[in-house]
């Protein structure tokens, strides 16, 4: 995908999330604004993951739709980049980072409000996908330590 290269550098380089989601924001907005009108079916089954923080199944959202759900996956894969189980993952990764950062003092909970299966599995996620463990973005402190391995 073009530009993925500088954008995950830019992202590396900066030292708050706030700053990172809004380099991806931007990155996604440009992108969105030169790409073809989303058919309405991929914007109501984007709307459907956004509603449930991500917890609609992919075969629910094919056959209220209509569609296989090989059909979904290609389709929106094709207008929105990634397939989306991978954008459901995200949508609840979000929610679950916006929660251990209000100070939320129990993981398990946010883990179980999210649809994580336990607080061990919103961790792997939280690792994989941000690079961070629960307990450090929740007690704020991942900042300085990315910072510090990165340097």
């Amino acid at each position: 995908m073009p530009g993925v290269g500088e954008l995950t550098a830019r992202v590396r380089e900066t030292r708050t999330w706030d700053e990172r989601f809004d380099l991806v924001e931007a990155f996604l907005a440009e992108r969105l604004a030169d790409a073809p009108p989303t058919p309405r079916e991929l914007d109501w089954a984007w709307r459907q993951l956004v509603r449930s923080g991500g917890r609609v199944r992919v075969r629910a959202l094919a056959d209220d739709l209509g569609w296989s759900p090989r059909r979904l996956i290609d389709r929106f894969r094709d207008h929105v980049g990634l397939p989306p189980k991978a954008a459901a993952r995200v949508i609840r990764l979000d929610r679950a980072v916006s929660a251990l950062r209000t100070g939320t003092p129990r993981i398990a909970e946010v883990a179980a409000a999210c649809g994580y299966a336990d607080q061990a599995h919103l961790g792997r996620e939280l690792r994989e996908l941000g690079g961070v463990t629960p307990r450090r973005l929740a007690c704020g402190n991942f900042l300085q330590d990315d910072a510090a391995t990165t340097a």
